[in-house]
């Protein structure tokens, strides 16, 4: 109800005043995230900067004798271009039983992905771990959002056209670890920082309800759908906009409600596009919204956002579309 008396009365009553104080708002915040926020999304050498890393949940090979920490991945393409085709080749480090990734060029290269129907298959010895060992090795990690393994990193350089991509490095996997640590002390000074609310419970003999699917995997609460450095993302972004709101000067109880009513929006909109739960397009190549249907599915593989960046899901490109919808 209030988002409708938003966008059918509050918007149209402000619309230039909006425009203004949210230009200004953008500006702010946009400095003062890069302040808090900057260390843990690192520009690569050759001022290559990140805007998105490629996750994939993981679990261990039940093959004999194996133990392979398998990604789940559903295809190791990272566009659809024929003529410039780009992917990803595993290389099985028997010995060692690891795996190795390369970014290639030809679709013979290529490495097909690691899991079918539910099922993963290892790329070490070639066994199939069944959906049901998938499934209950995701449960005892709360869904391996938080212990996935980071296996691209997807950038932009300035003046350059296109996307390029590359394997992490350890500057990426530390600055990663950090984020961690930083919501983790966070979360010591106020527990409820993540949101902990649990999902609907399943109906019986269901593994989800209301469209809902992830409790099989144990995804329980609401906070098990971010990897540690998106919640850290959204936390920082509520915190600065609060600051912000508790420093601003109204004097109209109606503005204030369409002020503070689309700085929610642009919340939504970021929070739809950096969750565990958006996969990686290949024709667009971007990721994808959280809400692609009226259902809530597990995504193995996932592609989590700069918000930083300035591309596709980051501040930047949600700002441009909500000040283009409150224009028109």
């Amino acid at each position: 109800v209030f988002y409708n008396k938003m966008i059918l009365e509050l918007i149209p009553q402000y619309k230039e005043k909006l425009i203004e104080e949210l230009s200004k708002w953008n500006i702010w915040i946009k400095s003062q995230l890069h302040k808090e926020l900057a260390e843990f999304y690192p520009n690569g050498a050759r001022e290559e900067v990140p805007i998105a890393y490629l996750w994939a949940r993981q679990i261990k090979c039940e093959g004999p004798g194996c133990g392979c920490e398998i990604p789940l991945i559903r295809t190791l393409r990272l566009i659809r271009d024929k003529k410039q085709p780009i992917g990803l080749k595993i290389t099985a480090l028997n010995k060692e039983k690891q795996l190795k990734f390369e970014i290639v060029t030809d679709d013979e290269s290529i490495s097909s992905g690691t899991i079918k129907r539910g099922a993963a298959i290892c790329p070490c010895c070639g066994c199939t771990t069944p959906v049901e060992s998938v499934r209950k090795q995701l449960r005892n990690h709360a869904g391996g959002t938080d212990n996935a393994r980071m296996f691209c990193v997807v950038t932009i350089k300035k003046g350059s056209k296109g996307r390029s991509y590359r394997v992490p490095t350890e500057i990426d996997l530390k600055a990663f670890h950090k984020a961690q640590e930083k919501l983790r002390e966070k979360i010591r000074t106020n527990k409820d920082i993540v949101p902990n609310e649990s999902l609907p419970v399943p109906l019986p003999g269901k593994s989800g309800t209301m469209g809902i699917g992830l409790q099989g995997y144990g995804i329980q609460t609401w906070g098990n759908v971010f990897n540690s450095r998106q919640a850290l993302a959204h936390v920082i972004f509520i915190e600065l906009s609060k600051k912000y709101l508790n420093s601003f000067s109204f004097g109209d109880d109606n503005f204030k409600r369409a002020f503070e009513g689309t700085i929610c929006l642009v919340l939504n909109r970021l929070v739809d596009l950096n969750s565990s739960l958006c996969g990686w397009q290949l024709n667009t190549p971007n990721t994808a919204h959280t809400f692609v249907r009226w259902a809530l599915n597990i995504m193995m593989d996932y592609g989590e956002i700069n918000p930083l960046a300035g591309a596709g899901g980051s501040l930047d490109s949600v700002m441009r579309r909500i000040l283009s919808g409150i224009r028109d």
